[in-house]
């Protein structure tokens, strides 16, 4: 008679639609919604972190009432990294200059900081975004697990979180300076005051949000769901049918082994005295094996054998 040792043990598979079907159905089998959700907003906060660092956008839009050498008023646009004075010269044309800031000591602390943090953000975010992507594209490489691509959103979920902050610091800081109409001391080759007579948002702040708003709905729901939100699955110490017999240990009770020995002892010594051709026809299909404290009973119903533990 065989051992359970010597059955055959059916290892865990995934299920048939993770290896059939479209690719966001195989997707969609081992990557959660949330996950999914995260990486697209990872994505779309590292393209607009790397707008709103650019010095391409203002990030304060100043309106002077006049700009040396012309008593006509001017727009000034103000980044982080330089600043440009526009002027109308005619009704058709426009004169504009930009210069790059130089000199660090004379500008304001927001913009300091802005210039440290942002840069940092975006790298970061960048770094994240590949992150899950290589995650992404090796999760159907064969043994992988789920902790696999746990292990790589977690991570990146808190370099999100930390990019978001940097980038909300700098933004929130600049936008403050922008509601108190504070100044900052410009190069004098654009000839405008240090202090605008109107001040507004440039479109960078506005981008900006977005991107720290981004970056941390990415990283927050990737945690929650880890640490808060995920149910952990229900282990039963005594399951009644498994697929695996080397999985199960001897847990039940003594007494109850004892009983059931005694049955199928009887119901053998039935089937061997009275029905004997019932009892071998039955003898092909059904076979039991005792271990200390414990009786085993499996079908042979092909190569697949299904376990029941009393």
């Amino acid at each position: 008679m065989p051992s359970i040792a010597s059955l055959p043990s059916a290892k865990a598979e995934l299920p048939p639609q993770a290896h059939d079907g479209s690719f966001p159905v195989r997707l969609l089998c081992r990557v959660s919604c949330v996950q999914l959700a995260a990486f697209l907003l990872a994505v779309l906060g590292c393209l607009m972190s790397i707008c709103s660092t650019s010095a391409n956008l203002d990030w304060r839009v100043w309106q002077v009432d006049k700009i040396m050498g012309s008593n006509q008023q001017g727009i000034v646009g103000t980044g982080i990294w330089g600043a440009c004075s526009i002027r109308r010269v005619t009704l058709k044309k426009t004169n504009m200059i930009c210069i790059p800031f130089n000199d660090e000591e004379s500008l304001p602390d927001e913009i300091i900081v802005a210039q440290d943090l942002m840069p940092m953000a975006s790298v970061a975010t960048a770094v994240t975004v590949l992150w899950m992507a290589f995650a992404l594209c090796n999760i159907f490489e064969p043994g992988k697990d789920e902790n696999f691509i746990d292990t790589f959103f977690s991570t990146g979920a808190r370099i999100e979180l930390a990019a978001g902050t940097c980038v909300l610091i700098s933004i929130s800081w600049n936008l403050h300076s922008v509601l108190t109409n504070e100044g900052i001391p410009l190069p004098e080759v654009l000839g405008v005051p240090p202090i605008p007579t109107e001040q507004r948002a440039g479109m960078a702040i506005y981008v900006g949000f977005l991107a720290a708003a981004s970056q941390l709905l990415s990283g927050t729901p990737v945690l929650g769901e880890k640490y808060f939100w995920k149910r952990s699955e229900i282990n039963t110490s005594k399951p009644k049918f498994v697929n695996d017999p080397e999985s199960v240990t001897d847990t039940e009770n003594p007494k109850r082994s004892m009983k059931y020995r005694q049955y199928f002892s009887s119901v053998t010594l039935e089937c061997e005295e009275e029905k004997p051709t019932i009892w071998q026809r039955c003898q092909s299909h059904i076979k039991t094996e005792t271990m200390p404290g414990s009786l085993a009973i499996w079908l042979t119903n092909g190569t697949s054998p299904v376990t029941g533990f009393f």
